[in-house]
């Protein structure tokens, strides 16, 4: 962490808005790799002849997966529109859906905390 505040001058706000969009941008990126993957697996679940309740189950967890990527994407939208607490809380929301999105968590604080700074 320390490192990255020494590269990046966080004192500069057009500098933590490029953070928070990138961090939420990388944060739908992951969870559209693991929607994919949960998909998948739902899938050879099926060709392998597993138990339909697995898959079920799997397919749950895409469906979830991908409600909080549909969340992460209006947050990414509200950065763009200078909204930063609807977006900072947005992204806390969608950071725990299933699973839990770290760089999406980061992403909403820096943007609460980019508000807080513009008020």
């Amino acid at each position: 962490m320390q490192l990255i505040l020494m590269v990046v001058d966080l004192k500069n706000p057009d500098s933590r808005v490029k953070i928070a969009k990138r961090l939420i941008l990388f944060g739908i990126l992951y969870g559209v790799v693991n929607s994919f993957s949960l998909i998948l697996t739902g899938s050879m679940a099926i060709s392998w002849g597993l138990d339909k309740l697995f898959y079920g189950w799997v397919l749950v967890l895409g469906i979830i997966n991908t409600i909080g990527i549909i969340i992460e994407i209006i947050a990414y939208r509200m950065i763009a529109k200078k909204n930063f607490k609807k977006a900072g809380i947005l992204a806390i929301i969608s950071s725990f859906i299933l699973p839990l999105n770290v760089l999406t968590l980061i992403g909403g604080i820096l943007c609460i905390v980019i508000d807080k700074l513009n008020s």
